[in-house]
Formats: structure tokens, C-alpha cells, sequence
């Protein structure tokens, strides 16, 4: 059987496009012979193919290598869990190809590759799922958030600046940049489901204590005096540029100096989808509500600071600070809140709904200036 298929390889390598066309037929022949019962004897006839990956730039054209991407589906679909790395590094290769009909081929090979991937526990339906098969999925969606962070990585190498202003993946320029982000959002995260698996991947590589709830939409707190707000609309900077998708007159999210000295500001709409996608939050509402949390626990007992330099030097207004001793009351609290609660008890105060509470444990902090 190998080497009946070794030879129909051959022929989609070389032949007419009608003798690849029967070779491609007798290999999907080959494929429905088995049924699922049977599928360890399927896979070892097309291991065969793993042996051709390596020999497939010394393919003589470009329509051959298309021709035998397409006959791929059926080793992707039974060696996909078994041979992960040597085949997703073969679809890595392909998407950055300088060929457009290669990379093109490969995203529509890929969407067979994910099918053999089992990422969850919809096994058989007349048995529960045993430990081994809970086992086998948590493997496989570890598999599955590797890829995508290697095919985003892959994003990155290629990615150019006039990109951010382009706001659909069909609007691209041809290109590499195109068809990975075409193989990424079309093939690997399509739906929520697959946006689910990944988000959880991500979770569990990243987070390290600092989000409890990844579903959780904490409330706001309540300020005072830092309000981020004028008029209830946010203070933006009108003649600041995001330099991650070019807007105008944006709220600040982030912002720092690279090494040659060129300023680097991201707006806050931008700073929370990546906080979204770092963090792996399962809506864009609770990434916002947990992030802001981050800056605003620290405002809270600086307010708290505030009141208390109010009441002792008997101001009955906060505006009629100065610039120099709100300087002084924000260094303060810097101060007290880093050097006196850990980064355990900061998560868990960014995580506590409740701002009474918030406030409670932060008294024990402003104790320390009495």
C-alpha cells in the first residue's frame, strides 16, 4: 500500500493535470477504505508523505507544489495530532512562501489539518470521556495555542506600519502579511469557539495570578478628585497619534521612548485589546474594567491621602491645591502603595469587587503616615 501511494505522489509531482487529478482520486480512495475504527491502520499508509515534506522545493513548478499541497488534506486529517510539529512547521514554510498560489493552497489545506485536531471532548457519543481522552484534548489545545502564537509571530516578521491603517484583512495588499492573516483569522480562530481555546491558552500562559475572573466585568471605582473623565467625556490629547492604528486626538493607553529615542504612544483603545489578548479575557468590557483597575486602586488611596492632607491643614476645597503639593501627595502614595502591599495583595485588591473593602485594607497603608 505504501508504495502504491509513493507512486501516485509521483505522478501529482509530475503528471498531467488530469493524471493528478486520478492520482489525487485514488489517494482519497485509499483515505475512505478505512473507517474510524480502523484509523491507525489509515494513518500508516500516509506517513509516507512526511518523508515527501522535506523534498518539496526540489518540486520542478509551482502548479505541482499547489497539486500536492491540495492531496495533503488526507495526511493532515489522520497524522495532524501525531506528527503536530513536523506539519504545522510545513504550513509555516508554505504561508511565508513567495508564491501567492502556494500560500493560498496551504490556507485551504490548513482547515483539514485543525480537523484532525481533537480540542474537545466530543469523542464517542455512547461513552463519557476518560481521563486519557481529557488528557489527549489538554494536549491538543496546548498544540493548538502554540500554533496560532507562532503563525502571529510569523505576523509580526512581516508586518509593516502602513498595515495598522487598514482595518479589513480583504483590503491588504497581496502579499505574505495577507495570507497569514488570512490563514490566521479564516483558518485558526474563525469562530468564538476556536477565539475560546485560544483565550484559555493564553490564560494559563500568561496570566500569573494577576486576573482571577477572565469573564468577570468588575465595577468601576468611584473617584472623587482623579476623575478621567471632563464634562463625562475622556481627556484626549489632540495632537497625539497612535502609533499602533494612526488615530487622532486620542486618550493616552500607554507610551514610552524606544532606543533611538522616538516616542512610542499607544491610545487607550488599542492598550486594551492587547490587554484583552495578553490576559486571554473573554470580552473586550471585562479587559477594560480589569485594566483600568490597575491604575485606579492606586488613585484610590491617593485620594484618601488627599482627604486627610485636607483635613489636617483645614482646606475645605481640593482645587485650591498647588501643582508642587499634589506632586508631593502623588509621590507619597507611589510610595506607601509600592513599597508596603506585595504584588499578591495588589491583584487581589484589582480584583475585589467591592471599593469598601478596597478602602478598608488601604487604611491599614495610610496608617503607616500617621
Amino acid at each position: 500500500m505504501n508504495k502504491n501511494i509513493k507512486k501516485l505522489i509521483q505522478v501529482i509531482k509530475t503528471g498531467s493535470r488530469e493524471e493528478v487529478k486520478q492520482s489525487q482520486k485514488e489517494i482519497e480512495k485509499i483515505w475512505d477504505k478505512y473507517d474510524f475504527k480502523e484509523r491507525n491502520k489509515q494513518n500508516k499508509h500516509f506517513e509516507v508523505f512526511l518523508g515527501e515534506l522535506d523534498g518539496f522545493d526540489n518540486i520542478f513548478d509551482i502548479d505541482h507544489r499547489c497539486y500536492f499541497i491540495n492531496v495533503l488534506k488526507w495526511p493532515f486529517l489522520s497524522l495532524g495530532e501525531e506528527y503536530f510539529e513536523k506539519l504545522s512547521a510545513f504550513i509555516l514554510m508554505c504561508i511565508a512562501h513567495p508564491s501567492g498560489k502556494v500560500r493560498q493552497s496551504i490556507i485551504n489545506a490548513a482547515s483539514w489539518f485543525l480537523m484532525g485536531l481533537r480540542t474537545d471532548l466530543v469523542f464517542y457519543p455512547e461513552r463519557e470521556p476518560t481521563e486519557d481522552d481529557k488528557q489527549r484534548v489538554a494536549e491538543n489545545q496546548l498544540k493548538f495555542g502554540r500554533f496560532v502564537d507562532r503563525v502571529r509571530d510569523l505576523a509580526d516578521k512581516y508586518h509593516e506600519r502602513k498595515f495598522n491603517r487598514i482595518k479589513y484583512v480583504s483590503s491588504l495588499p497581496v502579499g505574505e502579511y495577507k495570507s497569514i492573516q488570512k490563514l490566521l483569522y479564516e483558518v485558526l480562530l474563525p469562530s468564538p469557539y476556536f477565539e475560546r481555546i485560544y483565550a484559555d491558552y493564553q490564560r494559563k500562559m500568561d496570566n500569573d495570578g494577576s486576573v482571577v475572573d477572565p469573564e468577570a466585568i468588575l465595577p468601576a471605582i468611584r473617584l472623587k478628585y482623579l476623575k478621567h473623565e471632563l464634562n463625562n467625556e475622556k481627556l484626549t490629547y489632540p495632537d497625539m497619534i497612535c502609533s499602533n492604528c494612526g488615530k487622532k486626538n486620542i486618550s493616552i493607553g500607554a507610551g514610552f521612548k524606544t532606543v533611538s529615542s522616538e516616542q512610542f504612544v499607544i491610545c487607550e483603545d488599542c492598550a486594551i485589546d492587547d490587554y484583552k489578548t495578553r490576559f486571554g479575557f473573554y470580552s473586550r468590557q471585562a479587559a477594560e474594567s480589569r485594566r483600568r483597575r490597575i491604575f485606579d486602586v492606586g488613585y484610590l488611596l491617593q485620594e484618601m491621602i488627599i482627604d486627610q492632607y485636607l483635613k489636617q491643614n483645614k482646606i475645605t476645597d481640593y482645587e485650591k491645591l498647588d501643582i508642587g503639593t499634589m506632586e508631593f501627595i502623588s509621590n507619597i502614595s507611589q510610595q506607601l502603595y509600592n513599597e508596603n502591599l506585595s504584588k499578591k495583595e495588589k491583584w487581589e485588591l484589582e480584583n475585589e469587587p467591592d471599593q469598601a473593602k478596597i478602602k478598608d485594607r488601604l487604611r491599614t497603608v495610610l496608617d503607616l503616615l500617621k
